[in-house]
């Protein structure tokens, strides 16, 4: 996971306009939002950006939440007061004036659908000359994903899933617990094999 880590971290760092948007996609539990957090705090993209937000969209979709959010987090503390009596022509504008004048990372988690990304997308410059922001998504939906440079969050493999399994269920604490894992993989895949032929 280092390895995918330092390549993200250089995707974000980079001047460059095929990697405005990076998403991360894969299905639900998989780690898109522990990963982009790891990115978020990350000390090289700390030191890079000068301004960070971070907004969680999911299946409730506020636009208007979302904007507002997503400025307040951008502006300095003496100016996020204004941000409450914004009407949405003057918080795209300002969340885009901004970004042409600070450097930003803007994370979008879990993100659903595209009607959510068209409806956001006005508020942010992309393909305009900015001063190097990049936007960050997390989603399920490959649709989506493909807005920007798409990163593939691999499943677990099988060793990974045992020890994940053992972990969240201490089965690992209980007398025989390699006996039983082993019995009980070997029923599964039995099963499996069952299934697939």
């Amino acid at each position: 996971m280092e390895k995918e880590i330092d390549q993200l971290v250089s995707d974000l760092m980079k001047k460059d306009e095929n990697f405005e948007v990076v998403s991360l996609w894969g299905m639900g539990g998989q780690g898109k939002t522990t990963l982009a957090q790891k990115l978020y705090n990350h000390v090289k993209i700390r030191d890079h950006f000068k301004a960070f937000a971070w907004v969680c969209i999911s299946q409730q979709f506020d636009r208007e939440k979302v904007l507002k959010g997503i400025l307040k987090q951008l502006l300095p503390d003496d100016r996020k007061g204004e941000v409450s009596n914004m009407e949405d022509p003057d918080l795209v504008d300002g969340l885009r004036r901004v970004q042409l004048e600070k450097k930003c990372l803007i994370v979008i988690d879990d993100i659903w659908n595209n009607d959510s990304w068209r409806m956001l997308q006005p508020a942010f410059p992309l393909g305009e000359t900015t001063s190097g922001c990049k936007i960050l998504l997390t989603t399920r939906n490959l649709t989506v994903a493909e807005i920007g440079s798409v990163c593939k969050i691999p499943g677990l493999t099988e060793d990974e899933g045992w020890q994940l399994l053992s972990r969240k269920t201490r089965i690992y604490d209980q007398p025989g617990y390699f006996y039983e894992l082993s019995i009980l993989s070997t029923d599964m895949n039995v099963y499996k094999s069952m299934i697939c032929t």
